[in-house]
């Protein structure tokens, strides 16, 4: 049966054609000398498994409704199982069209339809087949959790034969399941016994394949240096099994753990191989989206110049393929390069022709940001009507987009644990118990000098009463007072989940080229300064500091307890942040991106204790940043619907800037906050 979601490299030679027409040539052969009973309904379902793409629907359907006419007349047959899972494999085959014209609902309802019918008559093999495909199908649409139950069922059938393929493949699909569930522990305990199974089978490919998504964990997780020694592992597989293909993804994700870890040399080195393996394989639509995001590693370092150029190779990559949506894209990235570099002309002729193709092709977010980039550029050269045009344009898509939006939003979350060290160091328990220790010894000195117990016991309080203040105003600095509660309550804080939080990452732009220029002393002292007076903004509103990572700040609003604020809260605290950064007219320049999304808060360790937050709204809080630019405050889409009401009100509006392409993400829409 035709299956969904495996990727296949065809290495079979021309034979394989010629044995292919062969085959559908004696199958029409026996369906046009057949009568119609099972015979015929067979013929015209293997005839859907061997025949081209466009004719697989025509035959599933035809087997399919002459299987059905059939059924009465073999009801309580011998025939009647022949007939009923030809019946299945042709729903199976239709479900895989209906996947493939981009209609998943009715592919899962002809998949769903199969696998009723395979267990009715005992067909494991079709039994496998529906599952699979409906497990994949049920990935694709995000719903994760009845991929899982699906994959369940499956690897519990392969245990039952044995089978160690499948079973190695029915881990690794589980494991995707809880990587898209945010459970990542799971998911890398699921990936490893995928692993270890397609070790065991000699599939040296998939052993790779599980390594890259392992090390894609343990990237998002923060913890790079595990990320980097699996992917390097698959990466040498792949080279040892010369299989370039399955090296992309891995060199991909390379790329992306050192672009989070800000070695843009080197991220640049594995795009540049990602791009040569592209162009080496003919495969035009990956070279012209590796060389996008070329252009935006570029951008990062403000090498305009250069981002311009790969653009407009990728843009004439576009062109040659007829990739219609693609070209939309870069004709609008390239239109706003123009922009950035003040050549407005270019940037109107660019953001037309943009327009002009996402018209065409009924590509609504492109239009949406074709006419933003138009009315940006008609306002940057004083022709009002034509900016008003646009923005009125650019206003009504936008509403039509968010309506289409509000109707299915998809909350993903991955399980982050970010163990890098705070500055404040504590060791509360071992203090507390050494307090009390000395508190005993003073008793012992009450029995035998009353007067001089009594007054140690009074000087003993006062010290024990100054050092619990003490401990406690640290723990407070390192912990919210809730949290710190229950810790010095229960001796652990239990983790907590928070579906609306609004996360904050800062940023210094060229940090590395400063701090080059100072002694470790002067920048400690630097940025202390420009901490201490972040910490003190912040603490106007209910706002929780994260941590300090190098030069980077982390906060967050809506935690530990949660409010309806937080989305303004954190971008009033921002916006107070950059005007006073600004102010300072110094040589700092300050990166600010925000999101909002749901979170996973609580306490990590047992020696040095740090509060922090993990999951995919903290990844994408970090994505803003990076995608950001010096000056300004960048923050997402679902940030922007909380606040918008509130903006105006406060003198503030913001600045679309569409779709902006993320390191390991989909695109994601970004606007500027900017003084109304």
């Amino acid at each position: 049966m035709k299956k969904v979601f495996i990727s296949i490299i065809l290495i079979f030679n021309q034979a394989f054609s010629f044995s292919q027409n062969a085959e559908v040539d004696s199958l029409l052969n026996v369906f046009n000398t057949a009568k119609e009973d099972t015979t015929k309904v067979k013929s015209l379902y293997l005839l859907s498994e061997v025949c081209d793409e466009e004719d697989i629907f025509k035959y599933a359907s035809q087997a399919l409704s002459l299987g059905q006419k059939l059924l009465p007349e073999y009801s309580g047959k011998a025939e009647e199982k022949s007939l009923k899972k030809s019946i299945a494999g042709a729903l199976n085959n239709m479900g895989y069209v209906f996947m493939h014209q981009g209609s998943p609902d009715s592919a899962i309802t002809y998949y769903q339809k199969s696998l009723k019918i395979t267990k009715e008559i005992g067909d494991m093999e079709g039994t496998l087949t529906a599952l699979v495909n409906m497990s994949g199908v049920y990935l694709y649409l995000g719903k994760a959790d009845s991929a899982l139950q699906s994959y369940s069922n499956v690897l519990s059938i392969c245990e039952q034969v044995g089978d160690k393929e499948r079973i190695a493949n029915a881990h690794y699909n589980i494991g995707r399941c809880y990587h898209d569930k945010g459970k990542t522990d799971i998911a890398i305990e699921q990936y490893i016994k995928a692993l270890k199974g397609f070790e065991e089978i000699g599939d040296q490919e998939q052993v790779a394949t599980a390594m890259n998504n392992i090390g894609m964990i343990y990237n998002d997780q923060g913890r790079h240096d595990k990320a980097f020694d699996y992917l390097f592992k698959g990466l040498a597989i792949c080279e040892e099994i010369r299989n370039n293909r399955a090296m992309i993804p891995i060199l991909v994700n390379l790329s992306a753990a050192y672009q989070m870890t800000k070695d843009y040399k080197k991220e640049l080195e594995y795009l540049n191989r990602v791009l040569k393996i592209s162009q080496e394989l003919g495969d035009k639509p990956r070279e012209a989206n590796i060389l996008i995001n070329i252009a935006a590693n570029y951008l990062h370092d403000s090498l305009t110049d250069e981002a311009l150029a790969q653009t407009m190779k990728a843009n004439k990559i576009q062109e040659e393929i007829n990739d219609k949506q693609g070209l939309a894209f870069s004709l609008h990235q390239i239109g706003r390069i123009y922009l950035n570099k003040k050549e407005f002309s270019k940037a109107i002729e660019y953001g037309i022709k943009a327009l002009q193709i996402s018209r065409g092709i009924k590509f609504p977010e492109n239009i949406k940001r074709a006419a933003h980039l138009l009315a940006d550029a008609y306002s940057s050269v004083k022709d009002y009507k034509n900016a008003y045009e646009y923005h009125q344009l650019y206003s009504q898509m936008k509403d039509t987009l968010l309506n289409e939006e509000s109707s299915k939003q998809i909350t993903e979350m991955q399980t982050k644990y970010d163990t890098e060290k705070k500055e404040q160091q504590i060791t509360l328990l071992n203090k507390d118990k050494e307090l009390q220790d000395a508190q005993l010894n003073r008793q012992k000195i009450i029995i035998w000098s009353v007067v001089g117990g009594l007054l140690v016991v009074f000087i003993l309080s006062i010290f024990i009463f100054r050092e619990r203040r003490k401990s406690e105003k640290l723990l407070l600095n390192i912990l919210p007072a809730e949290t710190a509660k229950e810790l010095k309550r229960n001796g652990k804080a239990t983790a907590r989940h928070y579906e609306s939080v609004t996360v904050m990452f800062t940023d210094f732009k060229g940090f590395t080229t400063i701090a080059e220029k100072l002694s470790a002393e002067e920048l400690v002292s630097e940025l202390d300064f420009l901490f201490r007076k972040f910490d003190e903004i912040i603490s106007k509103y209910p706002i929780e500091k994260i941590k300090t990572i190098g030069d980077a700040y982390m906060c967050a609003g809506g935690l530990p307890t949660a409010n309806n604020t937080n989305a303004m809260d954190v971008v009033s605290a921002a916006i107070e942040i950059q005007s006073w950064m600004t102010a300072q007219n110094n040589k700092w320049q300050l990166r600010i991106g925000i999101h909002t999304g749901a979170v996973t808060a609580g306490v990590v360790g047992d020696k040095k204790f740090a509060y922090d937050i993990w999951g995919d709204t903290v990844n994408t809080a970090s994505r803003m940043e990076s995608s950001g630019e010096a000056g300004k405050i960048n923050i997402s889409e679902t940030t922007y619907a909380q606040i918008s009401p509130l903006l105006e009100e406060r003198g503030w509006g913001v600045r679309q800037r569409g779709k902006i392409p993320a390191k390991n993400k989909r695109e994601i829409e970004m606007y500027f906050i900017e003084k109304s």
